[in-house]
């Protein structure tokens, strides 16, 4: 995510103005029942850690069960995880202390609606040894070094992926894996004695075509945003504003949940002009806006103008600014006169 999470991680960038990545996986665990939920960081985690708090929001404040931060360097290497094994290496007192049979890994930057107890129960009923959930990608989706494409020959598997596809018929996976928690904890600690860190490369591929590692794949129905780089965050971020893309998300009866800030309404002063946006709460409009999605506390003054952009919580548009397909960073305040103009590709980044 280059600049984006220069000081940040990836699971607490905003989304849709009011949310961060991570809420939509951890309202899928809440909605599912889910009770016991540990998260995993990796780096320039404080920001996570302050949208996360207690977990009240997911119903995670709890005696029994609860939200546990497991962060790095827990074991006394003060290197970053080489790869999702080594980074639950540091989780192995916390799966060790679960009451569940079988775990649930997610990848908190995948934003999407599922029922994780139709996974969970397809598992258990295809005796595999790992599911994996996965959906179908449009035709020209580009896959990036960290996609596992799974090829199939009627409904048999008959090839795993990393970094392709074969067939665009593919089913992708999610990032959302479901296993034993007892073999979990037997595959992390072996694997990392042989020095091999990657699970979906070490682990899932090289599991199935050279030890028989059984496989079921569970297929995803409706929308899935991956966000893997500035351009697909972008894209996702307006996607959301698609009338079909917002009534799947937030039209069921399967709430998203997130941190409640308890803020004043926006403000839309006389002769400003918002057309097709999501505003979130305590932003003073007074300029014109097309087709963007605003944090909160966003001051847009009258006479700026801004379309097909991003702006983050408390950034300041002063009059007279132009600014176009762009990601405009928390905080920034710019000047009254100054333009900023991207590409619909390629989203410039103003801080």
């Amino acid at each position: 995510m280059g600049e984006l999470t220069k000081e940040r991680a990836t699971a607490s960038l905003p989304i849709g103005g009011r949310y961060r990545l991570i809420d939509f996986m951890l309202s899928n665990m809440a909605n599912s029942g889910i009770i016991s939920v540990g998260v995993l960081t990796k780096y320039n985690y404080s920001s996570l850690l302050d949208h996360l708090g207690s977990g009240s929001e997911w119903d995670l404040n709890r005696k029994n069960g609860g939200l546990f931060i497991l962060p790095p360097f827990t074991s006394g290497n003060l290197s970053e995880p080489r790869g999702k094994i080594e980074a639950m290496y540091s989780a192995i007192p916390f799966l060790s202390r679960l009451q569940t049979d079988y775990v649930i890994m997610c990848d908190a930057s995948v934003v999407c609606k599922i029922d994780f107890n139709k996974v969970l129960e397809q598992h258990v009923q295809s005796g595999a040894d790992i599911t994996a959930v996965a959906n179908r990608e449009e035709d020209d989706y580009s896959c990036d070094g960290q996609d596992v494409s799974f090829e199939f020959s009627g409904e048999t598997l008959k090839d795993v992926f990393i970094g392709q596809r074969e067939d665009k018929s593919s089913l992708m996976s999610m990032g959302i894996y479901v296993l034993e928690r007892e073999r979990l904890i037997k595959l992390v600690e072996e694997f990392m004695s042989k020095e091999r860190y990657n699970l979906e490369k070490d682990f899932i591929q090289d599991g199935f075509i050279n030890r028989g590692l059984k496989i079921n794949v569970y297929e995803a129905k409706g929308t899935v945003l991956r966000n893997r780089s500035i351009e697909s965050y972008y894209k996702n971020n307006l996607r959301i504003m698609e009338n079909s893309v917002r009534r799947e998300f937030f039209g069921s009866d399967l709430p998203v949940y997130t941190r409640v800030r308890d803020e004043i309404p926006t403000m839309y002063g006389d002769g400003c002009d918002v057309n097709d946006c999501f505003v979130a709460d305590e932003c003073k409009i007074f300029g014109k806006a097309e087709n963007s999605v605003f944090c909160r506390n966003v001051i847009l003054e009258a006479g700026a103008q801004v379309k097909n952009c991003i702006i983050m919580q408390g950034a300041k548009i002063s009059a007279g600014v132009q600014i176009e397909n762009a990601i405009v960073e928390k905080n920034t305040c710019l000047s009254s006169g100054v333009s900023f103009i991207g590409a619909p590709n390629s989203p410039v980044i103003v801080q």
